[in-house]
């Protein structure tokens, strides 16, 4: 619909006091009524709405006026013509003239002999309710509207009167009472060419809210911008269109970083996901089992006033899921989407690392000096790398020089990585497939859906693959009184992981696959030279093979997900309904890591526990075959919810709507988790094992205990929750709206204190439509409105309780038994975390809608977080876990919309802009050094944001050894133990954010006839990330991605070059690891994070006339995608992508088509 329709709606329902000072001049002889209200709207701003048949009878009009008042005006243009007018303060409706003042007499006469009751309901031509649809007696000036599910009732109507059915964007409609059938069931069309209303319906989970009389913060995500991003996953399709929502692209669980985040970060230890509730109702399963294709809109609350409602599991934001349904009179539609992604290979070269040249150079310097001694001569036998065992055989004379030097340039020009990247990675390529039916006859709406995706890993030997299935229906009875509603949805997903995931390949010059594609052997946890020794045993192969683990592992899991849905709408009365719904969710997570006999990991655990004895025997305490582990998760959820809806409209200015029932909910989740040692796949059977005795183990036949991974082997866990809610709003002449709403939830999870098991929840809102104030005149902004609310959120936090809870350490003692710790002591007074939300915002529309948006202020007060504090040592803990932090944030949202060009070529721009900054309030424990603030992305310290990046002083390097320096104490240090265990904070930098501040997006669409182009740039500003450094002591450890070829080549030689580097000198291992540690959270790796990157550019292109062609095609949409096209600017001037520090997210290209039958 176009969006000029939206300032018409808004001028419509003003008030018309403004008119009495607009004045116009026109002169025509003669001139079209069509041009004379043009010229109108050009001098005065006032539209002026009319039906074109009403155009096609008038005549034109030989006129002359010169600075005439409107009101006066009118009546002379329209003198000549069976018409009449009517001025709504910005707008000038154009009618049939009134009947005669005889027609209107016989008319009253007759309503009193005779006078009906007219029951009805208006929907546009797809069934859906048009609410405050206009009906009117013909003759009559009093106005009926429909209410939100678009029914009306008119008392005392003549038998043989004729109702005229309007609303704003479709045509209008005369139905002859006579002539129908009651109840009135009323379709209108869309009055193509003249007006077209975009209707916006916010859905909460309870109710669903007219955009027009909502005081909270919505954002909705149509089913076009839904389709956008090609994506399998359907949170994926949110990033970069969504006002206030923040992707992070590299989540940490050690951070409690959450994928997605709304606003401000609300909480410390707690919950930091949204809510995602799918069809009305929380969904806690994984929501990849989720088909896009399903999807009708998503409606994302960002409030007190939008979120409230949903109590104790709003703090952080609510994304509303509406999946899709038939419609009442439609006949069956088909729709197809098909597409496939093709994904680049990773880049391996991104990060990093040692080169082999280097590497072996750092091997040959550490070998002089006798490093690799005491692990040479030590009895268990460590591994060596190929360059240290070269440079034995070459010492001992088993190799001569000359060969040696030959050997290690050819480990010089060899590059793991190229193996890698032939062997182990691929192209990625992904299928979505989706087929649905839909329809609906007068009593009855139907949808079914089926899709199928299958999505090959850039890793080989990863997949996915999903199978959906989802069916609805509602039938209507008695008169649509009544309304059932049934529902069952079927996932099916299996994802394989037997790639690189567990390859072990520490040296940069390895080669991994021969010449005739055979897997070659690496070095690990053993040296050669002793598996070599071993080679006339009947020890299992003890070579590890990084190519051949590939196939020698079967890890999958198998995700499955149900959900039946039941409900009934029943009407009271007119006004008043009863709405019951219920829901059954189970989702099985059955987990299944087998490591074949032929996998390293089964091979090293059976040799390990064996002893060879005479000739070779061998003796073995776990017996041979595959080791297989097996994690399996169980969840099931009910949800039972009631309301009653009242809605009532009178006098044609007041609405009411109130909202209010209870819910409850229980979620059980049940895991088993076992290991099957000497598995056979083909019986599928297993060994048992004794793990509680003590068995010699290789190479020094030191005693020790078979692993035993699942000393806990089940877990359990049981919310019951039941919840009060409320909710209601006032509207008063279409321009003043009150909500307010209240919740109580209470759980078992906090169940000692009676006072401390149920948090009440609350908002209040307000909006004011000021552009239908009388005193109101700015014609630039024909639309502009005021929202408030304020309001209180909950979280929770379930992994505490308020009972005594404890640890398995998962080690026994002397008498088998497993040894516990206590993670904190009872707290009877645990309760739930509360947010205190705030928001103001002002809408506009600017004249002729070219430029619209909202912008909102907001502001966030998290009381009574969860939070670390010390205690009494001699309760025997040392700090307790409870509610005792508190945070704040505030910030903005910025929702830019224009309308550049629009004719033969359509051009709209969409600006998303958001502010959001959080700090720490309140946190009673005190740091025990300052190395865990510079070392944890969560480091919660008063006055600074909850993520933070905080960094070593720096004061350069020693110009004598090139030792890194800082500032400890206000004193030059080279104490690096010191830095560590320092408590003075005035020791560390704090730089800023960890995450963006400001972030958004700007989207770029053009149209022209059936191609559409559409790009999106994203943005992020104000925060830092820490560069990957040098560690020598992790390339003494073997790894060489704790190398920088670039770094190490530039690192301090002799004195004066610290004048131009800040990379320390190599020094000798024992003093590496705190000296690397001091340098890497130095301030010189703090880099800023600010960028700008083309995200994805979105091409589409709709076949014409299919109609005429292909008679049961409607309509087919071509479309090609490309995304991560990469940075564009960025602040640093270092070669890492700020989003994507460790690893580079490949480009992916996607073609598809959409039908529609």
């Amino acid at each position: 619909m176009r969006l000029t329709t939206v300032i018409l709606i808004a001028s419509l329902m003003q008030v018309s006091a403004t008119t009495l000072a607009q004045r116009i001049t026109i002169k025509g002889n003669p001139i079209s009524l069509k041009a004379i209200f043009t010229e109108i709207k050009k001098q005065t701003g006032f539209q002026v709405l009319y039906q074109s048949a009403q155009l096609s009878k008038a005549k034109p009009v030989k006129i002359a006026l010169n600075n005439v008042l409107l009101e006066e005006a009118m009546p002379q243009i329209l003198a000549d013509q069976q018409l009449d007018f009517e001025i709504e303060d910005k707008t000038i409706i154009i009618k049939e003239r009134s009947p005669s003042l005889l027609d209107k007499l016989n008319s009253v006469i007759s309503n009193v002999v005779r006078d009906l009751t007219i029951k009805g309901r208006v929907t546009d031509q797809d069934g859906k309710p048009l609410p405050n649809a206009s009906i009117r007696v013909k003759g009559k000036s009093a106005v009926t509207n429909t209410n939100q599910n678009g029914e009306f009732e008119i008392k005392g109507v003549d038998e043989d009167a004729v109702l005229l059915v309007s609303y704003v964007g479709f045509k209008t409609l005369e139905i002859v009472l006579k002539d129908a059938v009651m109840p009135l069931e009323i379709k209108l069309n869309v009055a193509t060419g003249e007006l077209e209303e975009v209707k916006v319906v916010y859905n909460t989970g309870y109710q669903e809210l007219n955009k027009e009389r909502s005081t909270g913060s919505f954002v909705q995500i149509d089913n076009k911008l839904l389709n956008r991003k090609v994506s399998v996953n359907v949170l994926d399709r949110l990033d970069g269109v969504t006002s206030g929502l923040v992707f992070n692209p590299s989540p940490s669980l050690n951070f409690n970083e959450p994928a997605i985040s709304i606003r401000t970060r609300s909480t410390i230890f707690s919950n930091t996901q949204p809510l995602i509730v799918v069809d009305n109702f929380p969904y806690t399963g994984d929501i990849g089992t989720i088909n896009p294709n399903d999807i009708e809109n998503i409606t994302v609350l960002k409030d007190a006033a939008a979120a409230s409602i949903w109590g104790a599991y709003s703090g952080n934001g609510v994304i509303v899921i509406t999946t899709k349904k038939g419609k009442y009179n439609n006949p069956l539609s088909i729709a197809i989407n098909s597409n496939v992604t093709v994904g680049e290979k990773p880049d391996l070269y991104y990060q990093p690392r040692l080169s082999s040249s280097n590497y072996i150079e750092f091997e040959e310097y550490l070998f002089n000096t006798g490093y690799y001694s005491s692990l040479e001569n030590s009895a268990l036998k460590p591994v060596l790398s190929p360059v240290v065992e070269l440079l034995i055989k070459r010492r001992d004379k088993q190799l001569s020089n000359q060969e040696t030097l030959n050997q290690l340039d050819i480990l010089r020009n060899t590059d793991t990585r190229n193996d890698l990247n032939n062997h182990f990675y691929r192209v990625s390529v992904s299928q979505q497939h989706s087929l649905n039916f839909s329809g609906g006859s007068e009593n009855q709406q139907y949808f079914f859906s089926a899709g199928y995706d299958k999505d090959l890993k850039n890793v080989k030997e990863n997949e996915f693959d999903r199978i959906t299935l989802n069916a609805n229906n509602t039938y209507s009875l008695f008169n649509k009184r009544l309304e059932l509603t049934s529902g069952i949805y079927f996932s099916k997903n299996n994802i394989q992981t037997n790639g690189i995931a567990n390859i072990y390949a520490p040296y940069p010059y390895l080669k991994l696959v021969g010449d005739n594609g055979k897997g070659l052997s690496v070095p690990i946890d053993y040296r050669s030279s002793y598996l070599e020794s071993l080679s006339n045993t009947k020890l299992l192969d003890w070579y590890y093979r990084p190519y051949d683990e590939i196939s020698a592992s079967d890890n999958t899991n198998q995700l499955t997900d149900y959900r039946i849905s039941a409900g009934l709408n029943f009407r009271i009365i007119d006004g008043l309904s009863l709405k019951v719904n219920y829901q059954y969710n189970k989702d099985i997570s059955e987990t299944k890591m087998l490591n074949g006999v032929n996998s390293y990991f089964s091979r090293n655990q059976i040799n390990k526990f064996s002893q060879v004895i005479s000739g070779g025997e061998v003796t073995r305490a776990i017996p041979i075959g595959g080791i297989l582990d097996k994690n399996n998760n169980f969840f099931e959820a009910q949800n039972l919810r009631g309301l009653l809806n009242y809605e009532k409209n009178w006098n044609a200015k007041h609405q009411l709507i109130v909202v209010g029932g209870m819910e409850v909910n229980k979620r059980d989740s049940y895991g088993e988790r076992s290991r099957q040692y000497g598995y056979n796949e083909e019986m599928e059977a297993g060994v048992m094992v004794n793990y509680f005795a003590d068995y010699p183990t290789l190479p020094l036949s030191a005693l020790g205990k078979i692993t035993n991974p699942n000393l806990n082997p089940t877990s359990a866990s049981y919310d019951r929750n039941i919840s009060y809610f409320a909710n209601s709003a006032y509207t008063y002449n279409e321009k003043y709206t009150l909500s307010a709403s209240i919740r109580k939830d209470e759980s078992n999870l906090f169940g000692v204190k009676a006072n401390q098991r149920g948090v009440p929840l609350w908002s209040i809102g307000t909006s004011w439509d000021l552009s239908r104030e009388s005193f109101y005149n700015l014609s630039a902004i024909p639309y502009l409105k005021i929202r408030l609310t304020t309001g209180y959120n909950g979280n929770l936090n379930r992994s505490l309780s308020a009972v005594t809870t404890v640890t398995n350490t998962g080690v026994l003692n002397a008498y088998n038994a497993p040894i516990l710790f206590i993670d904190n002591p009872p707290n009877p007074s645990l309760r739930w975390e509360r947010i205190n939300n705030t928001n103001i915002a002002i809408d506009f529309k600017s004249k002729n809608d070219r430029i619209s948006g909202t912008i909102e202020y907001y502001k966030k007060k998290s009381r009574d977080l969860i939070g670390t504090s010390p205690i009494d040592p001699t309760t025997g803990v040392v700090t307790f876990t409870g509610n005792t932090a508190s945070t704040e944030g505030q910030g903005v949202d910025f929702i830019f919309h224009t309308v550049n060009i629009n004719g033969a070529i359509s051009w709209n721009s969409d600006f998303l802009f958001s502010y959001a900054k959080d700090k720490v309030t309140k946190y009673d424990l005190k740091i025990n050094g300052i190395s865990s603030i510079v070392g944890s992305g969560l480091n919660p310290i008063i006055g600074n944001p909850v993520i933070g990046v905080y960094s070593y002083k720096w004061a350069g390097l020693d110009p004598i050894n090139g030792d890194p320096q800082g500032f400890l104490d206000g004193r030059v240090s080279k104490d690096y133990s010191g830095f560590s265990s320092s408590t003075n904070l005035d020791n560390l930098n704090y730089h800023g954010a960890g995450r963006p501040i400001i972030f958004g997006a700007f989207r770029n669409s053009l149209i022209w006839k059936q191609f559409e182009l559409s790009i999106n740039v994203k943005f992020s500003f104000n925060y830092f990330f820490r560069k990957p450094s040098i560690s020598y002591s992790q390339i003494l450890s073997g790894v060489a991605e704790g190398g920088n070829d670039d770094l190490y080549a530039n690192r301090w030689k002799m004195p004066g070059d610290e004048l131009h580097t800040t990379v320390p000198s190599f020094v000798t291992p024992s003093a590496a690891s705190n000296r690397d540690q001091f340098y890497q959270y130095s301030e010189v790796n703090i880099e800023k994070g600010d960028h700008i990157r083309l995200q994805d550019i979105k091409f589409s292109y709709q076949i014409p006339n299919l109609k005429s062609k292909l008679s049961l095609v409607r309509n087919i949409l071509v479309y090609g995608y490309v995304n991560n096209l990469g940075v564009i600017w960025k602040a640093t001037n270092s070669n890492f992508d700020p989003d994507y520090i460790s690893e580079l997210l490949p480009r992916t290209y996607a073609f598809g088509v959409r039908a529609n039958f």
